[in-house]
């Protein structure tokens, strides 16, 4: 059991270890298949931010944690959106060991240590990776050098992205505490193979033959990622499999 989580652009994103999780850019929305290449590398990763930023950026999947769309509280969700999802970080701090806050960078990396049973990560050096990021996000000839904040301006251009994008936003910046770390794992929610069908959906057996009345479509035939649509591709084009198979072995089913 876990929840899906849409990362934080404006997130520090880290190893094990307290070191950048690397070497391609981390930022949400632009290249997954490189950034989860990256992150399986590891048995988990962290993301080290601070209230502002998790506010406006957290975004979590599904119904139970959108309640707003869910019940169509229109005004509510645009609140969220100009505002921040103050409801969505209280309820992942008092709710999951996964997400952690302290009121310093040293009691955060304490808290994390004490999470994993290791003392991996240094407070020193996680206060001084800090406060370089910090320091490059405030020096325009050093954003302009930064692939990690070029993408967090690029996405800014977005009118969409800019409402759940921070404006540069210093981890350590005053008045931007409680320090927030988010330990995460990564999960495949796709399938990666099915069962084997013919051309109509019947289901077959291991020497080809046909199970009678047994039927598969969708993601239980395969058709739920594993680049059955090409590497990097869209969401929605996974979409397009499940539904032509569905379609044949309709037409199968009404004509036994």
């Amino acid at each position: 059991h876990g929840l899906s989580l849409i990362p934080c652009k404006s997130a520090l994103w880290l190893t094990p270890g307290g070191e950048p999780v690397g070497p391609a850019p981390m930022v949400t929305g632009y290249d997954t298949r490189e950034m989860c290449r990256q992150v399986v590398a590891h048995p988990y990763t962290w993301q080290v931010l601070n209230w502002k930023i998790a506010k406006k950026e957290l975004a979590i999947s599904g119904a139970e944690h959108n309640p707003r769309i869910v019940k169509h509280q229109m005004i509510r969700f645009l609140g969220d959106l100009l505002f921040g999802n103050r409801r969505l970080v209280r309820q992942m701090l008092g709710e999951s060991t996964e997400f952690l806050a302290a009121d310093s960078l040293d009691g955060l990396v304490t808290e994390m240590n004490a999470l994993t049973g290791e003392d991996r990560i240094d407070p020193g050096r996680m206060l001084k990776r800090v406060a370089r990021r910090d320091q490059a996000l405030a020096d325009p000839v050093r954003s302009a050098d930064d692939p990690d904040i070029g993408r967090i301006l690029r996405a800014r251009e977005w009118r969409p992205d800019a409402l759940r994008t921070c404006n540069l936003q210093a981890i350590g910046a005053s008045g931007a505490a409680p320090y927030i770390a988010i330990r995460l794992h990564f999960v495949s929610r796709k399938s990666l193979g099915g069962i084997r069908t013919n051309l109509e959906g019947r289901v077959l057996t291991p020497d080809g033959s046909v199970v009678p009345g047994l039927y598969a479509v969708g993601e239980s035939a395969g058709f739920g990622g594993g680049g059955a649509s090409g590497k990097r591709s869209l969401e929605g084009t996974f979409l397009s499999g499940c539904i032509l198979t569905a379609r044949k072995a309709a037409a199968a089913i009404l004509a036994a």
